[in-house]
């Protein structure tokens, strides 16, 4: 029997697993002996100080976010697909060979 959630009931979950990661890691960068609110603040200006950074933000989430909706499409249809990084990685392989190719052979 499925049970339904209440969005309220998602939101509040997710806020807490936030809070555990972050009381966590604020633990563990004191423990080195280092300021946490410095160091997330350092974390957060990495991301999305400069418009570089956002740019370098976005050229590395984006193949997770596309790895991320092929696992989405795999688990909803009922297969679960554990190769997913793999086939990201032969991809990229697949790609420069392509690109050596298209260059060697003249065609750039």
């Amino acid at each position: 029997m499925k049970v339904k959630h209440n969005i309220l009931d998602e939101a509040v979950n997710y806020l807490i697993s936030v809070m555990l990661v972050i009381l966590v890691a604020s633990v563990l960068i004191l423990i080195q002996g280092s300021d946490p609110l410095e160091a997330f603040r350092e974390m957060v200006l990495g991301a999305v100080g400069s418009r570089s950074a956002i740019a370098s933000s976005i050229r590395w989430s984006t193949p997770v976010l596309i790895s991320a909706m092929a696992a989405v499409v795999a688990q909803k249809s009922g297969i679960n697909n554990l190769g997913i990084e793999g086939q990201l990685y032969f991809g990229a392989f697949t790609a420069a060979l392509v690109g050596l190719m298209y260059k060697e052979n003249g065609l750039s």
